[in-house]
């Protein structure tokens, strides 16, 4: 505060019980929040209110406050592993993660969605412990676009795990719609938090710690956003007359439909990202609303304060801290900012809200190291040879 006193606290509606506690909606934090569907720390969605970065501690002594400073950095590239050496080396490396993560003196289960990342740390366990004492836990949808249940269920038929389903229909979803704000304490507009809420509910009735396979898809290049930055560079190089007057039009006559990654989509989510750098782009893939539509969602004077500085200067800040070949370099951006501020965030708050502890076994820093040793040639091919060795 302007007379040198400080106010902090683990959650922003802990902190503003305090009757001097900003409540100023800060415009740079709220079109953040509309490009990302999340506010990339240190800021806030108040002015003056600032969220510690991933792996930094501040220290304030007699109201003088310093900057952070970084206690813990992503493991630099190396990439001494190959096809050979990578498997063993980063199975043992998750199940070690998996193994100590197992011990509890209450009921522990995991979040089962049939992807290689929570099927890496099913089987991680069940080579660990007898499956059929595994409880696994599986959202499903009705539009078959979206549900991913029956790949879940096939994981735990082939491990023998006790498998727990439940589904999330149209009621289901507007009757949590209310609930949102209270649970997420910031704004958060990842519209994956309503399923995360229903499967952190149904899990909390049997188990009372939760292992995820968070972080995998950020380690090992497991979004199609990263296939599609090669094609993007390509793309890029067009002219711009030629994507703004012909490609993007064409775009526009796809059949629109409400189907989960549709083809409309993807291609306009494509052609938007275009408009900016190689990195930025993928925010704009992966994020809310497109900044071109900018101009049109927010009254002028709203959008003047917000544009006090680049929308994308987190991108930027944390590209800096990123090493080894362009695609190892997004996967630390992603994990930096999506994961990070976005995936993690929105874990937490539905776990936490009924008291169930989540843990994840790909994010230990054994993991973590090994990966940053495993080429990105390897991981953008799905680990098929990996796989395999395994």
């Amino acid at each position: 505060l302007p007379d040198g006193s400080l106010i902090f606290a683990s959650e922003l509606r802990a902190l503003r019980c305090h009757p001097r506690a900003p409540t100023t909606v800060d415009h740079v934090g709220l079109r953040r929040l509309f490009t990302y569907d999340f506010i990339p720390s240190p800021r806030t969605i108040l002015q003056g209110v600032r969220k510690l970065e991933p792996g930094t501690v501040i220290h304030w002594q007699n109201g003088h406050l310093d900057a952070p400073h970084r206690y813990w950095r992503m493991p630099p590239k190396t990439d001494d592993l190959d096809a050979r050496t990578a498997p063993p080396a980063l199975w043992k490396a998750i199940g070690d993660a998996v193994e100590s993560r197992l011990v509890s003196d209450v009921p522990v289960g995991f979040f089962l969605s049939g992807g290689l990342d929570s099927t890496a740390v099913v089987a991680a366990a069940a080579e660990r412990r007898d499956a059929a004492s595994l409880d696994t836990f599986t959202v499903g949808f009705e539009d078959a676009s979206f549900d991913e249940s029956e790949p879940a269920r096939a994981v735990a038929r082939h491990f023998g795990t006790r498998h727990h389903e439940t589904r999330l229909d149209e009621a289901a979803a507007l009757n949590r719609v209310p609930e949102l704000g209270a649970l997420l304490d910031e704004p958060l507009a990842d519209p994956s938090v309503l399923p995360m809420s229903l499967l952190a509910d149904f899990a909390r009735k049997h188990v009372t710690v939760a292992l995820s396979g968070d972080g995998g898809d950020e380690l090992f290049l497991g979004y199609p956003t990263f296939a599609a930055h090669a094609v993007a560079e390509a793309a890029a190089r067009l002219p711009a007359a030629l994507r703004e007057h012909l490609i993007r039009p064409l775009a526009h006559l796809i059949p629109v439909s409400d189907k989960n990654w549709s083809l409309d989509y993807q291609l306009k989510r494509f052609i938007d990202g275009l408009d900016h750098g190689a990195w930025e782009r993928h925010f704009v893939w992966i994020g809310g609303t497109a900044p071109r539509a900018h101009q049109a969602l927010f009254e002028p004077a709203v959008l003047a304060a917000a544009s006090r500085e680049p929308l994308f200067a987190d991108v930027d800040a944390a590209m800096k801290e990123t090493t080894g070949t362009d695609l190892d370099r997004l996967g630390q951006l992603y994990a930096r900012l999506y994961l990070a501020d976005g995936v993690l965030q929105k874990v937490d708050r539905a776990t936490m809200r009924v008291a169930l502890e989540s843990r994840a076994p790909l994010l230990s820093t054994a993991v973590l190291s090994v990966a940053a040793r495993i080429p990105a040639t390897l991981k953008l091919r799905g680990l098929g040879p990996m796989a395999r060795a395994k």
